[in-house]
């Protein structure tokens, strides 16, 4: 060919074919802007070589499971016929009942059957500990949530790196905001105009009792001087 690379200055190929700068397949490169010498860029040698799922054998019952370790999860989960085996429960006669929604991370949700807590061990160091799994329904890989993996040390939180939210920060941000209804009684301005259905028969309902633990602070609340009138005795109606 003949020609000489631009870049590379070696002969007999063009600069874009040139294989000292080619993209290796596997690695990421890294991108220096040179803002700063404080800033990290981490490198990745090979994104093959990274798990996409972690799982860990834990034994329950002297029966060995292997369940994904899910940072994700809420709640520990077994399968129905896994449950079944390991626990020698065919007939779920020892699950309790548990009050909540398994929903997937597709959004769809699982049926549950019950909970129970159980002894299980960890035979990479021998220790036991007792958490509570959720039993379902179908052909689910079992499953550590986050908070329990996380008590038997397999998997740390680095806080440090973390920008959490403050959920007392983030409430006094929002009533500086919004100051306006927050403060004194929200009373609206000008007339208030309702629009009714005068085809609907109106429907009489008892007056709601004030509990009597209740009564003096309402009393109190009602009759202060310092704000203006919001509740005031009516006379001349009929009521029961």
């Amino acid at each position: 060919m003949g020609k000489k690379g631009r870049k590379c200055s070696q002969m007999n190929h063009f600069s874009t074919k040139c294989p000292l700068l080619q993209p290796r397949r596997g690695h990421i490169k890294q991108i220096n802007n040179g803002t700063s010498d404080e800033e990290f860029i981490l490198m990745i040698e090979n994104v093959n070589s990274i798990e996409e799922k972690l799982y860990a054998e834990i034994q329950i019952e002297g029966k060995t499971v292997r369940f994904q370790l899910d940072c994700g999860s809420t709640v520990n989960v077994l399968p129905e016929e896994i449950y079944k085996q390991v626990c020698s429960d065919p007939h779920l006669s020892m699950l309790q009942k548990a009050d909540m929604t398994l929903v997937m991370f597709n959004k769809t949700e699982c049926h549950l059957l019950g909970k129970r807590r159980l002894s299980v061990r960890n035979p990479k160091n021998n220790k036991r500990y007792n958490i509570e799994i959720v039993v379902v329904q179908g052909n689910l890989n079992p499953i550590l949530g986050a908070k329990v993996i996380q008590g038997m040390n397999m998997i740390t939180v680095n806080r440090e790196n973390i920008a959490a939210v403050d959920s007392e920060t983030q409430n006094k941000s929002i009533q500086e905001k919004y100051s306006d209804v927050f403060n004194g009684l929200g009373k609206l301005s000008g007339k208030l105009h309702l629009e009714i259905d005068s085809s609907t028969a109106p429907v009489k309902l008892p007056t709601r009792k004030v509990p009597i633990a209740m009564r003096a602070p309402l009393e109190k609340e009602a009759l202060q001087t310092d704000r203006p009138r919001c509740v005031s005795q009516l006379t001349g109606f009929p009521h029961s």
